[in-house]
């Protein structure tokens, strides 16, 4: 008895280290190394010498190829397909989350809250205690429909364009007005403009009345005989942002790039004053406060703010808040705000934030 209970102990003992064999990635020659689970292990040594290897490339490349495996055949079918590390053997690894400084991707619509799910709990308190009321959880997330700001879509800032970089108010239509890629004079786009009997192309900009001037810019869209053919006239202001801005994905040619870096800049919505949201739930209030205003408070003070709710309906909501804030907090990022670009953050700032994000949770 004494021996099967000292085997059976060896063996959950066995199940407390990572075991590694013969590890050949990169420039490591056979590495075999024990990690043990459930402590803090650093890995020193000169630039060169797989560190880097070891960890990503073996370990957590193992990992995730492991987790993959779970998958369908039908989702895996979709999931780029990640070789097995070179390595004899890998033995008790766990799922390995990867923390990194890289930082976070420039989305428009990534924030501190977005990425840490904070945002989703202060969400959940404004859908239950709001005055007055407005919806459910989804309707204060600008990612949403009902939660967006119609005019900047949920970004919080628009695009202006400069007309002085794309119109010369000294010269006509007919005369190269505008300087736009693809508006040259006889160029498909102008002909649009050609086309319109409410515009006269030999007329100047800047001698246009009012009623001209507006159908120039923001006109249409509406069918306009050009001699056997239709072509759709859409005002030059909307035609270029439906052109070059407007668009699911960017352009690549360099020419239009540098275009659209020169005649559009990134404004403050001025319909949702950056808060990116509706008026419904940008205006909606707890304790005094919007949602807004909450998410640009520094953390530190959001955390003191929520620890004043003391609601019994919102309890389990507002503790994962505090919880998630506490833990910024801690890790030194109490004078970010919720609001804060995640694509703004320093390689340190999108470390931590990961963290909090991955370890927090776990």
């Amino acid at each position: 008895m004494a021996n099967d209970h000292s085997a059976d102990h060896s063996a959950v003992h066995d199940h407390d280290e990572i075991r590694v064999r013969g590890a050949r990635v990169n420039n490591l020659k056979g590495i075999d190394v024990d990690i043990p689970k459930k402590a803090l292990s650093v890995f020193t040594g000169l630039s060169g010498s797989g560190k880097s290897s070891l960890v990503f490339g073996t370990i957590a490349a193992e990992s995730r190829r492991l987790i993959d495996e779970t998958y369908s055949t039908f989702i895996q079918g979709f999931m780029p397909s990640l070789p097995r590390p070179e390595v004899d053997h890998l033995e008790n690894l766990t799922a390995a989350i990867v923390v990194d400084q890289e930082r976070m991707g420039a989305n428009v619509r990534s924030t501190v809250g977005t990425a840490t799910d904070a945002n989703s709990y202060l969400r959940l308190l404004f859908s239950r205690l709001s005055e007055p009321h407005v919806g459910a959880s989804f309707a204060f997330s600008f990612n949403t429909p009902e939660g967006m700001c119609p005019a900047c879509e949920g970004v919080g800032t628009v695009s202006v364009l400069d007309r002085s970089v794309y119109l010369d108010m000294e010269k006509s239509l007919a005369e190269g007005a505008i300087s736009a890629p693809g508006f040259n004079v006889g160029d498909w786009h102008w002909t649009a403009y050609e086309a319109t009997p409410k515009l006269d192309v030999n007329k100047k900009l800047k001698d246009y009345d009012d009623e001209e001037w507006e159908w120039f810019l923001h006109g249409g869209p509406v069918k306009e005989k050009r001699g056997g053919s239709n072509q759709t006239y859409l005002g030059v202001e909307k035609k270029l942002r439906q052109l070059f801005l407007d668009r699911d994905t960017p352009p690549k040619q360099k020419h239009i790039l540098d275009f659209v870096d020169r005649v559009s800049t990134r404004e403050t919505c001025a319909e949702c004053g950056g808060t990116r949201l509706a008026e419904a739930p940008r205006t909606a209030t707890v304790r005094g406060k919007t949602i807004g205003e909450l998410a640009d408070m520094q953390i530190d003070e959001l955390l003191e703010w929520v620890g004043g709710i003391d609601d019994p309906s919102v309890a389990p909501a507002a503790r994962a808040l505090k919880d998630m804030l506490s833990s910024m907090v801690n890790v030194g990022l109490g004078y970010l705000s919720l609001s804060r670009a995640a694509g703004t953050l320093s390689g340190g700032e999108a470390q931590r934030v990961k963290m909090v994000k991955h370890l927090g949770s776990a």
